[in-house]
Parts: C-alpha cells; structure tokens; sequence
C-alpha cells in the first residue's frame, strides 16, 4: 500500500482568555514516508487574515521524516513560519527526496 497521501483539517483550539484559535491544516506524506504539515490561521506563525476564503500569503511548517521525528530546521526551530509558496514548493521537493527507509534493514551497531 503506497503511503503517500493529503490530509486537510479545520482545527478550533482550546480558548485562551477571550480568544478562540481558529486554524487550517494539511499534511503531505510523499512515498519515502516523509511527511510536511502546513498551518494557517490564528495562533500561528503566518500573516493571515480574519477571513480564511482570502487565503493566507505564508504558512508556518514542520517536516517529519519516516519514524514521524520532526526535523529541525537551520535556524534550530523545528517550525518555520511565514514560508511563502515558491519556497514552500522548493522545501517539499527537498522533503520529496530524501532517501526511503531501507527494509528490513538490519540494526548495525
């Protein structure tokens, strides 16, 4: 079974105070079994508006790799905010080619 797949979500999170967050997100998982999450809205790290049928000019990120470990990114976060769509592409192509897990590997110590 091939392990690529889209997930979309719409996420209302916990109050804080008198705001309610109010985010989108989607995951991408490529045939390596590496995965990108991206997220918009309230709460994050993007320049989003109020209303979401505008669209968003950047979104925040993380990477995982095949074990589900969340990679860190060169400035030592393991989110990146306000990434814009050309650079977003270019990140998801570097996440689309990472090398695929070797099966059964054998454990060499």
């Amino acid at each position: 079974m091939s392990k690529e797949r889209f997930v979309f979500d719409i996420q209302e999170l916990p109050r804080v105070g008198e705001t309610t967050w109010r985010c989108h997100s989607s995951k991408i998982t490529f045939s390596n079994g590496w995965t990108i999450s991206m997220i918009y809205g309230s709460g994050t790290y993007c320049n989003c508006t109020a209303k979401f049928d505008d669209g968003c000019p950047d979104v925040e990120i993380a990477i995982m790799d095949h074990n589900g470990v969340m990679i860190e990114f060169k400035h030592g976060d393991t989110v990146k905010g306000f990434t814009k769509p050309d650079e977003l592409s270019d990140i998801m192509q570097w996440v689309k080619n990472q090398p695929k897990p070797k099966e059964n590997a054998e454990n060499v110590s």
